[in-house]
């Protein structure tokens, strides 16, 4: 994704999506959310990792669902239905289990610092109306990939 407009050599701005997991304000850049759905049928997925959730259909297409709070060591919020962040990425997509869903707001691309701490999870972090820590869809897509890798050595 480039943030120069060729025509006009001007920085664009970033939409990004917002959402809360575990009292915490969270974003995706617009680019890469395919849809919002409410809870669907779970398929457990045998010796998989605590944040993999599991399988869902969506629309016949197969899509691992994450459990973000887990992936992010923050707490579920209790109660209350989760909804699901679905991600597209080349390899298809991959949902995130949220606790609520947020706004999509307009970010200037200057306006979002380098992530503070340590997690590989989080590209960058906006300081407006509320705090949001900008997910990585690239980084937690490569958890899918680790843990199909992992599951294969186990089944050897």
């Amino acid at each position: 994704m480039s943030l120069k407009d060729k025509e006009t050599n001007k920085v664009k701005n970033i939409l990004i999506f917002t959402f809360v997991v575990g009292g915490r304000t969270y974003g995706v850049p617009t680019d890469f959310v395919q849809e919002i759905i409410g809870q669907l049928p779970i398929t457990a997925v045998p010796k998989s990792p605590s944040h993999i959730v599991g399988l869902i259909n969506l629309r016949g297409q197969v899509a691992v669902l994450i459990c973000l709070a887990k992936l992010m060591g923050t707490p579920k919020q209790e109660g209350g239905a989760s909804m699901n962040v679905v991600c597209r990425t080349d390899s298809g997509p991959f949902a995130l289990q949220v606790d609520k869903i947020g706004e999509v707001i307009e970010v200037h691309p200057t306006e979002i610092k380098q992530w503070p701490g340590s997690s590989k999870y989080l590209s960058g972090i906006y300081k407006g109306k509320d705090i949001v820590s900008v997910v990585e869809v690239s980084e937690v897509h490569k958890v899918l990939w680790e843990t199909q890798l992992n599951n294969r050595a186990v089944a050897l």
